[in-house]
């Protein structure tokens, strides 16, 4: 897992979609507009190559997320009435809340 995370992140600056060839791996605040425009159009896709896509200044952050709670991993959150697995623990209360009418 933790290779996985290390070649999605390891490097990946954004790249100057004018082709000249500039990379931008520290910005300052006053280049926000910049950053978020150059981030869409430079996305991180899943190493595992599950289709998931990742844009915007958070896309790395996202993606981590992705690897560590959803791809290729179980479920960590059950339900205790039903038994049914969530990848979140907030998608886990939503279900308690929506179906089981159990505030948690």
């Amino acid at each position: 897992m933790n290779e996985l995370l290390n070649k999605a992140s390891k490097n990946d600056p954004a790249i100057c979609p004018n082709g000249c060839g500039h990379e931008y791996k520290e910005l300052s605040c006053s280049w926000l507009t910049q950053l978020n425009w150059i981030t869409q159009l430079d996305p991180a896709s899943c190493p595992n190559k599950c289709g998931k896509l990742y844009r915007g200044p958070y896309r790395k952050h996202h993606l981590r997320q992705h690897l560590v709670y959803e791809c290729g991993v179980i479920p960590k959150f059950q339900c205790k009435i039903c038994s049914k697995r969530f990848a979140r623990n907030p998608q886990l209360k939503y279900h308690l809340i929506r179906i089981h009418k159990i505030v948690a």
